[in-house]
């Protein structure tokens, strides 16, 4: 039997931004792999693309954004950012929630998303979205657990690959944050 890992939920800062990336690469490399080809998942762009990214974002981040990281005793194991304004007919957007691959299924990803999501609408926020990426089975699986909407699909670019990609919709955040606090 496998423990739970300890960790605390919290705002990330600047100092954050290259453990986020690696993070978030690594996460990547698992969930997108037979997804995006191997040699961009493997390469040394992706990783690089994911520090400048990371370090941009905590330079434009808003008032109303949300950038928070689960943090433990063996470093970061989650994060979840949230852009308010930026996908047109939504207040807000999960640019990303990730979660390290080897800690999947422990309510990491759930505990960020509620917690995101109470902030969301404390600051007067009703609805949000995301893109996930076509052959990301078991976030579609997490996704539609927890109510989320399947809508539009279109076709996107990651590392210059093109990838279809369907917008997944909350349009009742109360009852997001509750199926992420009983998942």
């Amino acid at each position: 039997m496998t423990t739970a890992p300890v960790y605390v939920l919290r705002d990330a800062t600047p100092a954050d931004a290259l453990a986020i990336a690696a993070l978030h690469v690594a996460s990547w490399r698992v969930a997108y792999r037979g997804i995006l080809p191997d040699d961009y998942l493997d390469g040394s762009a992706a990783a690089a693309e994911a520090d400048a990214r990371w370090v941009e974002n905590f330079r434009t981040v808003g008032r109303d954004d949300i950038l928070m990281v689960a943090d433990g005793d063996a470093g970061l194991l989650g994060l979840i950012a949230v852009w308010a304004g930026r996908e047109a007919g939504f207040d807000t957007y999960i640019d990303n929630l990730h979660v390290r691959p080897h800690l999947r299924g422990q309510r990491i990803g759930a505990r960020l998303l509620g917690e995101a999501t109470r902030r969301m609408i404390a600051a007067g926020h009703r609805t949000t979205c995301l893109w996930l990426l076509d052959g990301n089975d078991q976030g579609g699986h997490f996704y539609r657990r927890i109510g989320g909407s399947f809508e539009d699909h279109q076709t996107g670019e990651m590392g210059g690959h093109p990838i279809g990609e369907t917008r997944v919709v909350w349009r009742d955040l109360p009852g997001l944050a509750k199926a992420c606090d009983d998942s």
